[in-house]
């Protein structure tokens, strides 16, 4: 997984990590209140799979519980309309 820190924020590229590793690795970041905030790239992400949409969802309960935020950046029109269409893009803060 391709992340960047800081004391507050936490970058990280979905693209190319492994499905089941998503919520564990993400969830990781944010339990051990590493971050505060979480910045998620779906640059280069094709699809996304209700498992993936799953682990996104979890993540973002978690981080809200804590005081967090998670921003998902950089989806392509296709991956924007899947959070679209499963009327995500009302829970989670993502950006094209």
């Amino acid at each position: 997984m391709d992340a960047v820190k800081t004391q507050e924020w936490a970058w990280v590229k979905l693209a190319g990590l492994d499905e089941e590793n998503v919520a564990g690795r993400l969830l990781a970041l944010v339990e051990w209140r590493q971050v505060q905030r979480l910045h998620v790239d779906l640059r280069g992400v094709g699809t996304v799979s209700g498992r993936t949409l799953g682990a996104l969802r979890a993540v973002h309960q978690t981080i809200r519980e804590t005081g967090g935020s998670l921003q998902l950046t950089n989806a392509s029109p296709f991956v924007y309309d899947i959070f679209r269409v499963t009327r995500l893009t009302e829970v989670f803060d993502i950006r094209a």
